[in-house]
């Protein structure tokens, strides 16, 4: 779950960082790369954010489980261990997946109605390619990997399952494609 949310959140910061780039580009402002303080700051921020959350779930998960053994041995029928799912999961759920993915839904949006990314050429036309590049890896590696990882979370004590070792390899796939594709930009 940290990982996940790390990625996601790193990459909705990227997203930001162009967005403001580009706005100032369409204004006719200089604008400066961020300070690498600003950059540190933002990506500790989005690493502690993940841990947090990840703790959180952590929590909720042995609380489940714990709730799950003592129906199991007591056979009472007790659906506690249900409500600490049904919660770690809406936690999973939004803070990790809605907010970072909605937030980026809603940059292309601006950047989209805004015109914010005309018919480019030359940096411009770069600088599109490498937004699409972010665009593309969280969506064909993040999203499923999470959407995996919150169906074989919910199913843990119930079925043995594949889910998690999957969703992993996404993870995985998408560290080694950010970092091929930001390597094919030519600067």
């Amino acid at each position: 779950v940290a990982l996940a949310t790390a990625n996601l959140y790193v990459n909705a910061i990227i997203a930001h960082e162009v967005l403001i780039f580009l706005k100032s580009c369409n204004q006719v402002i200089p604008c400066d790369p961020p300070p690498v303080k600003k950059v540190h700051w933002q990506v500790a921020a989005a690493y502690v954010f993940a841990i947090i959350v990840s703790i959180l779930y952590y929590y909720l998960t042995l609380a489940e489980h714990n709730e799950f053994v003592k129906s199991k041995q007591n056979e009472d029928g007790s659906i506690l261990h249900n409500i600490y799912n049904g919660i770690a999961f809406c936690l999973v759920l939004l803070v990790t997946l809605l907010i970072p993915v909605g937030y980026l839904c809603y940059v292309c949006t601006i950047i989209w109605c805004q015109h914010l990314l005309p018919s480019t050429t030359g940096r411009m036309k770069e600088l599109a390619w490498y937004f699409f590049r972010i665009i593309l890896v969280f969506v064909l590696t993040s999203i499923p990997g999470l959407i995996l990882i919150m169906i074989g979370l919910w199913y843990l004590l119930y079925i043995d399952h594949w889910y998690i070792p999957i969703a992993f390899i996404f993870f995985a796939l998408q560290s080694i494609l950010s970092t091929m594709l930001a390597m094919t930009k030519s600067d």
